[in-house]
C-alpha cells in the first residue's frame, strides 16, 4: 500500500487507519508520487507505524532529488528503495546499500 507523498502525512496516517482492518492483505507499505520537496522523513510517522504492525517498508525515493534521500529512507527503517537512480551520485550511500544489501527496484527505460 502506498501513501501520496504530496499529501500531508495526516493524510496518509488516516488512509493507514481505515486500512488496517485490511491487514492480513497488505505486505509491505511505502510512499509513492512526487519526490522533489517530499522528502521520507516528513513521513516519520507513517514508517514508525508501519513497524509497529509489522509491515514490510518501501519508499519510492532517489529518482529525483539528492541520494541523501536515500540514506534518510534508509534511517527511517525502509527495506527496499524504488527507483533510486542517483544513488550512483554517492559513494558512501551506495556502499551502504550494499553493506545491508537494500534492493532497488529500477526501471530501465
Amino acid at each position: 500500500m502506498c501513501f501520496l507523498r504530496d499529501l500531508p502525512e495526516t493524510d496518509a496516517l488516516n488512509v493507514f487507519e481505515m486500512a488496517l482492518p485490511f491487514k492480513s492483505d497488505i505486505l509491505a507499505i511505502g510512499l509513492d508520487s512526487a519526490i522533489i520537496g517530499y522528502q521520507p522523513e516528513l513521513f516519520k510517522n507513517v514508517f514508525e507505524l508501519g513497524k509497529k504492525h509489522v509491515f514490510r517498508l518501501c519508499c519510492h525515493t532517489g529518482e529525483e532529488g539528492p541520494a541523501e534521500n536515500i540514506r534518510k529512507a534508509i534511517e527511517l527503517g525502509v527495506e527496499r528503495i524504488d527507483h533510486g537512480i542517483r544513488v550512483i551520485d554517492s559513494e558512501e550511500i551506495m556502499k551502504l546499500c550494499e553493506q545491508i544489501q537494500i534492493p532497488f527496484t529500477l526501471c530501465p527505460l
